[in-house]
């Protein structure tokens, strides 16, 4: 690229590309369910997640059981177990995010 940009302005270059977009967020009152649920689901996987416990994680525990929750969730971490000091390098994934 020339003039080649500076360190700086890189991010300019990719604020239109496609994988860098932030998804549409939930309004705040299904927020706190769908962390519920996704944590109860990455629970499952051996991953260490915050859970506060009470009606909420309840009903995560309980919606955590819908088949295709837990293939969205599974599918994003690519159904990978958590390993206890394991590293995981991802080569050309587009937005970084895994």
């Amino acid at each position: 690229m020339n003039p080649r940009p500076i360190p700086t302005d890189i991010h300019k270059l990719y604020s239109e590309y496609y994988t860098h977009q932030l998804e549409n967020s939930p309004k705040e009152s299904f927020a706190s369910l769908r962390r519920a649920i996704k944590n109860n689901i990455l629970r499952r996987y051996g991953y260490s997640v915050d859970i506060k416990g009470g009606l909420l994680d309840l009903l995560g525990r309980i919606f955590s059981c819908i088949g295709p929750l837990k293939e969205i969730v599974g599918g994003n971490i690519m159904y990978l177990k958590a390993i206890d000091g394991g590293r995981l390098l991802d080569v050309g994934c587009g937005s970084g995010n895994f």
